[in-house]
């Protein structure tokens, strides 16, 4: 489990990842910036294996089996490691 400014992230034992709290910036990666008040399964994460996650103020990250790291939310100070400042509502893989 990883809590950010106002959002948390919760990892399964089978990797599988549920977020929930402000979604304003994007951080829940559920392609929207709507509150969720329960934890809701991050469906685009599914066909991989999370290992880790993490999250920050407004923006979240989260590492798999395989070595990937994806990232969604605020970028403005180019915090989601994608080599631009363009914030991002959806799981989005760093090159």
């Amino acid at each position: 489990m990883s809590l950010g400014g106002n959002h948390s992230l919760i990892l399964t034992n089978r990797g599988q990842v549920y977020v929930c709290g402000k979604g304003a910036q994007g951080q829940l990666g559920l392609g929207m910036t709507k509150n969720k008040y329960e934890p809701v399964l991050v469906q685009a994460l599914l066909s991989k294996t999370v290992t880790m996650v993490a999250a920050g103020a407004n923006h979240s990250l989260c590492l798999t089996s395989r070595g990937d790291v994806y990232s969604c939310g605020y970028n403005v100070y180019g915090q989601l490691g994608l080599g631009d400042e363009r914030s991002m509502t959806l799981w989005t893989q760093v090159a």
